[in-house]
């Protein structure tokens, strides 16, 4: 199994962010000196309208040239400080890599406007198969679509988080973004992933609508859905990897 992460597609993105940055702080800077010079230099006499319309228009000058130079500076602040890596992620690609051929591609670490963040995507040809992926520990319940689970007072309460429903919209994302490259017709699955084992996690499953299970187990829970049959062939195989990837 290939264990790839779109890195063209994330220096791309990180560079077009620095350039909005650069923008953005750059204008402010030129607004809060225009603003600036028309607090400081005088083109009406004192107390007349013209004076209190050029100090008004110094002051927001001045307010949204600041606002715009913040603006960049979070921007840039953003841009640098994006993870390139997904350590959960190179943990389940390690494990699938055990038990995957070379058909299969994982692509981790996905970050990108078309499709916001997804931790990992499989591709082979069983089709394509996207992953949420829980690093935590406790006692956790999935009947359907809901989860609870146990509090420090050993009581289930509603679990906020809700795997499945972030699992459906990474789906929905993926399967529009290959829907707009002429893939119509492709199999997109998802399955939400516990990385840790029993005793540090247990998870009870009645019914779900998202498969889950353990890392370690996940081949079991998917030979049911995603690995039941072939559903692609190599040369899609190859363009779904290269649409996710960045390289188209």
């Amino acid at each position: 199994m290939q264990n790839l992460a779109p890195i063209r597609s994330f220096a791309r993105r990180t560079r077009q962010l620095l350039l909005i940055a650069f923008i953005a702080a750059s204008a402010g800077i030129f607004l809060a000196v225009i603003g600036a010079f028309l607090l400081v230099v005088p083109f009406a006499a004192t107390g007349t309208i013209g004076a209190t319309v050029q100090q008004v228009g110094g002051v927001s000058l001045v307010v949204l040239g600041v606002a715009g130079f913040l603006a960049g500076i979070g921007v840039a602040l953003r841009a640098i400080t994006r993870r390139a890596e997904n350590d959960l992620a190179m943990q389940t690609a390690q494990t699938l890599g055990n038990v995957l051929d070379e058909r299969y591609t994982f692509i981790r670490n996905i970050n990108r406007p078309q499709l916001g963040y997804i931790d990992a995507v499989l591709v082979g040809p069983p089709g394509v198969l996207v992953f949420r992926l829980m690093g935590v520990t406790g006692e956790y319940l999935n009947e359907k679509g809901g989860w609870v689970y146990k509090n420090r007072r050993n009581e289930w309460v509603v679990w906020m988080l809700d795997p499945t429903k972030e699992a459906i919209v990474d789906v929905r994302a993926v399967r529009e973004f290959l829907q707009k490259h002429g893939l119509n017709d492709l199999d997109v699955f998802g399955v939400v992933a516990f990385t840790q084992t029993p005793p540090a996690v247990k998870v009870f499953v009645e019914n779900p609508i998202v498969p889950v299970g353990y890392l370690n187990g996940l081949v079991e829970v998917l030979k049911p859905n995603y690995l039941l049959k072939e559903r692609m062939d190599d040369a899609t195989v190859q363009q779904v990897t290269r649409l996710l990837l960045g390289d188209d």
